[in-house]
């Protein structure tokens, strides 16, 4: 889960669109939804989106950033609606897809203010470990990134900030740890969650020990944990930043 927080937008939606998946790990496999949405649109708006997007302390997110990072959340969300049968909120979508942009541009400056740096082989054994996760090679993956529009040195530039941002986290925060019993809790809240959905939905999920999944449970926790103090810093950095947004999307309240 922090991969995807941190891992920059634009590199993270293709990566998704390659997997098919989220990288998040299940707990417990659910019923699928029965209908498709019907009225959700099909493409992604982009009419009317400012250049820039935003700035951050003076460091713009331009039109040509903010679109191609829409447009890979929008492939990725629709996929999702898909299977969910509710409708993709662009609006929504837009000040999520920004938010996240201005919180990857809010950590790579704090890294930089740090001084840290990544070196070639840092970048490399990120961009095997990025591509492993979608089956494919270093080179099969940089290919692929091509169609999708991301060159090599986009590619690098991204893996560069992702590297200095995980340097930065792991200067600032102790190794994070769980207990076996906050890992007992998470599973036993699965569980109960699982059988309240099957109840509702008449469906017999078999639900799998809680040894045979404890490790998953585990690294679920942990990157819960680690997700929660990264948060806590973009906060802090935020409050301390000039973040200007020229974008403007209505949001319904909820």
């Amino acid at each position: 889960m922090l991969k995807k927080l941190l891992l920059p937008l634009a590199l993270a939606c293709s990566l998704a669109v390659l997997a098919g998946c989220s990288s998040a790990p299940e707990p417990a496999p659910t019923p699928a939804a029965s209908s498709p949405a019907t009225d959700q649109a099909t493409t992604p708006d982009v009419a009317g989106i400012p250049d820039p997007v935003a700035e951050v302390d003076g460091v713009p997110i331009t039109k040509a950033e903010f679109t191609k990072t829409y447009e890979g959340q929008f492939s990725q969300a629709s996929a999702q609606a898909a299977t969910t049968g509710q409708p993709v909120d662009q609006a929504l979508l837009k000040e999520q897809t920004l938010t996240g942009m201005v919180s990857t541009e809010l950590l790579s400056q704090a890294a930089d203010k740090h001084k840290l740096t990544a070196s070639k082989k840092e970048t490399d054994a990120a961009l095997a470990e990025i591509a492993k996760a979608s089956s494919l090679t270093s080179a099969k993956f940089l290919e692929a990134m091509k169609k999708q529009g991301i060159d090599a040195k986009q590619v690098n530039e991204q893996l560069v900030r992702q590297v200095k941002i995980q340097k930065l986290i792991k200067e600032m925060f102790d190794p994070f740890t769980v207990t076996d019993e906050e890992v007992r809790k998470a599973y036993d809240a699965a569980v109960q969650a699982q059988e309240q959905s099957d109840a509702a939905t008449g469906a017999k999920t078999k639900i799998p020990a809680f040894k045979d999944v404890k490790a998953t449970f585990k690294k679920q926790a942990l990157d819960e944990k680690e997700n929660t103090a990264v948060q806590s810093l973009i906060d802090d950095l935020r409050t301390k930043a000039d973040v200007v947004s020229h974008l403007e999307v209505a949001v319904p309240k909820k």
